[in-house]
C-alpha cells in the first residue's frame, strides 16, 4: 500500500512539474507575441511616407522573422507538453486508481474481521447463556 502511495504522489510531482513548464512556456509564448505585436507597430510608424533606412528596414525584418521562428518554437513546445501533460495525468490517475482499489480491499479485510469478531462474541455469549440456562443461574 505504502508503495503504492508513493508511486501516486511521484505521478503527483511529475504531473506538476510538467504543468510548471506549461506555464513557463505559455508566459514565454505571451512575451514573444507581444514583442512581435509591439515591434509591427514600430515598423509601420516607420514605413510612414518620407525618408526610409532600408538597412534599419532590413534589421527589422530579420528581428520580426526571429521573433517569429521563436514563437512556432514554443508553439511547437506547447504541444510537447500538454501531450506530456496528458501522458503523465493518466498515469497519475492510473496510480490513484491502483491506491483507491488497496484501500477498498483494505476495508473490505477490516470488515470481515469485525464480523468474524462479532460472530465469534456472539458465539461466546450464546456459550455463556447456555451454561447459566443449564446450571439454572438465569
Amino acid at each position: 500500500m505504502k508503495l503504492r502511495e508513493a508511486k501516486r504522489e511521484q505521478r503527483q510531482q511529475e504531473l506538476a512539474e510538467a504543468l510548471h513548464a506549461l506555464d513557463i512556456l505559455q508566459q514565454q509564448h505571451s512575451e514573444i507575441e507581444e514583442s512581435l505585436m509591439d515591434h509591427q507597430i514600430h515598423v509601420r510608424e516607420e514605413s510612414k511616407p518620407g525618408l526610409i533606412n532600408v538597412d534599419n528596414l532590413i534589421e527589422k525584418q530579420r528581428y520580426q522573422i526571429a521573433l517569429q521562428m521563436q514563437l512556432a518554437e514554443v508553439q511547437k513546445k506547447l504541444g510537447v507538453v500538454r501531450k506530456e501533460i496528458e501522458r503523465r495525468k493518466t498515469k497519475m490517475i492510473e496510480a490513484d486508481r491502483e491506491v483507491k482499489v488497496l484501500e477498498k480491499l483494505k476495508e473490505k479485510q477490516r470488515e470481515a474481521h469485525r464480523q468474524l469478531e462479532n460472530k465469534e462474541e456472539n458465539k461466546e455469549f450464546d456459550e455463556i447463556g447456555q451454561t447459566r440456562y443449564q446450571r439454572g443461574q438465569w
